[in-house]
């Protein structure tokens, strides 16, 4: 039996080290293998498995040879509960023992470097799906679909938590939403957002898994992130016509981009796709919610149109919003509020045009759906991103921010 001596400190402290010795023996990898163990993603987004790390060969071996080029990987490599033993830390054991394409240095220059003041991610929009679902138009989504997709979690003054609306990704520190999820009477008792969801598809399961024995994928567990302070905009009014209903969800934990957690693109002018897609865990014919997210199809609908047919409700639609729907049954309900409207050109990236705003009823044939229109909030959005960033990272000079591009 190897007499393995470790000491390993793999903390959430800027300061963490990392030392290993072993008693003058080669370690072999596969006899430190486990036979089962919790799968994982390793800081390369590949799988892995959780287990200590006296047992991951790959990496003690690293430890042993005195490396130190790959600390900054074996600290992201930490997996398992917060309140584990210290002493026999885990880590996600994979094929690597540090990054992937690991960028080198490039030497500074002279050269003023062009400011990027743009937030907003360059990667956005795409998605894996494992299994894609066999049901067109309309049903229950595939795992890793719609992997932008978030859930609000309220907390009352007693404690209480309550999932209320959806929202959705567009950088890893933001979620946009619609302002009433945030700021409207009906919603006020269940209290403020103070967390969000992500990467989650049914809310009945631990894990989300999807095929047969053979075809078997399950994905990663979600993220449940704090939230900072919402950024609602300053013209909102909580009335019937709820101009202005869009709102920002800084997040105080950055998202980690994953094949089930990922951004959505923003629509940068309101596009010619006339399908469009809605999705969440609201209600169905049944009046219920689901435990599924779900996926619907419907149309858009000219806003002269639109604005006609609510005006005879005492309303006004203005050109910083749009219509889609209109279907009998087919339609966004009140659980997929400040969830995106989604339109996609041929196999380009997503992109979120519209946030669920409002509309007469349920899924009521000729009462399209209202949505805020996002081009039009565009510059908004990112001056609000800008400046939390700005104001983040003044407050936390060494922890810059970390958006992903």
């Amino acid at each position: 039996m190897l007499k393995l001596s470790v000491i390993v400190l793999l903390s959430l402290s800027p300061l963490i080290s990392c030392y290993a010795a072993l008693n003058q023996q080669q370690v072999n990898p596969e006899s430190l293998q486990p036979k089962f163990a919790t799968p994982c993603t390793t800081p390369n987004l590949q799988w892995g498995a959780c287990i200590e790390i006296q047992r991951c060969g790959i990496l003690m071996n690293s430890l042993t040879n005195g490396r130190t080029d790959n600390h900054d990987f074996i600290r992201a490599s930490r997996c398992g509960p917060p309140n584990e033993d210290p002493a026999q830390p885990k880590v996600c054991c994979g094929e690597h023992d540090n990054y992937l394409n690991k960028l080198t240095p490039v030497p500074t220059t002279n050269r003023p470097k062009k400011k990027n003041n743009n937030p907003l991610p360059r990667n956005c929009g795409n998605q894996t799906i494992v299994l894609p679902s066999r049901i067109f138009g309309g049903g229950k989504t595939s795992i890793g679909e719609f992997p932008w997709m978030a859930r609000l979690l309220h907390r009352r003054p007693d404690g209480v938590i309550t999932f209320g609306c959806a929202g959705f990704l567009i950088a890893n520190q933001f979620v946009l939403t619609a302002a009433h999820c945030i700021r409207s009477k009906a919603l006020a008792p269940l209290g403020p957002v103070f967390k969000v969801q992500l990467g989650e598809h049914d809310t009945y399961t631990l894990l989300d898994c999807e095929g047969s024995l053979q075809n078997r994928r399950c994905a990663h567990p979600p993220q449940m992130l704090r939230a900072a302070n919402p950024i609602v905009h300053p013209e909102y009014t909580d009335t019937i016509q709820q101009h202005n209903d869009i709102a920002l969800i800084p997040l105080k934990d950055p998202a980690t981009f994953t094949e089930f957690v990922y951004p959505i693109c923003l629509a940068k002018a309101e596009t010619q796709e006339t399908e469009m897609w809605l999705s969440g865990w609201g209600k169905t014919e049944t009046q219920e919610s689901s435990h599924i997210k779900l996926k619907v199809i419907v149309h858009r609908v000219n806003r002269d149109q639109c604005g006609s047919i609510y005006r005879n409700a005492g309303t006004t639609v203005l050109p910083t919003q749009l219509c889609a729907g209109g279907e009998e049954g087919l339609d966004s309900c009140s659980g997929d509020s400040g969830g995106p409207i989604m339109v996609q050109s041929g196999t380009g990236p997503w992109q979120a045009e519209g946030i669920v705003s409002y509309g007469m009823g349920c899924g009521l044939e000729g009462w399209p759906g209202i949505y805020t229109n996002i081009p039009e909030y565009l510059p908004w959005i990112k001056r609000k991103m800008n400046q939390y960033l700005r104001k983040q990272q003044r407050n936390n000079p060494v922890k810059t921010s970390n958006i992903k591009h």
